[in-house]
């Protein structure tokens, strides 16, 4: 049986600089904490909830992680960011006028081109 790697990713809320690792709730409403290891060490670093982002556990075109919140590049040149959507159950592509559906079909032709947090520009100007 494979293992899936659950990992995520957030902005540290007093750097801005993105963290990546496991995730630990906290009691206030507006931070989570992501643990990772540095230095052969564990440290908890404590992160905008609005950017936490979880790994689809695949990869673009480059062998790049894909998070939920990550602008796209689709093979027509269109872009769209990730998204989990209820309805569908899983991680989707959202475009302007549709959604889809992500499948391991369609990732060999995608690139992540930026993400919804730092480069909210890629999206508006679609």
């Amino acid at each position: 049986m494979e293992r899936r790697m659950i990992k995520f990713r957030g902005k540290i809320l007093l750097s801005n600089e993105w963290v990546y690792g496991g995730v630990t709730p906290t009691d206030v409403t507006w931070s989570c904490a992501i643990t990772t290891e540095r230095y052969g060490f564990y440290t908890k670093d404590y992160v905008d909830r609005d950017t936490l982002g979880q790994f689809i556990g695949l990869y673009d075109k480059n062998n790049k992680e894909i998070y939920e919140g990550d602008v796209i590049k689709d093979s027509d040149s269109r872009t769209a960011y990730v998204k989990w959507l209820n309805q569908e159950c899983g991680f989707c592509l959202v475009y302007k006028h549709y959604d889809s559906r992500i499948t391991s079909l369609i990732v060999p032709y995608l690139e992540v081109i930026g993400n919804i947090h730092d480069n909210p520009d890629l999206i508006e100007n679609e």
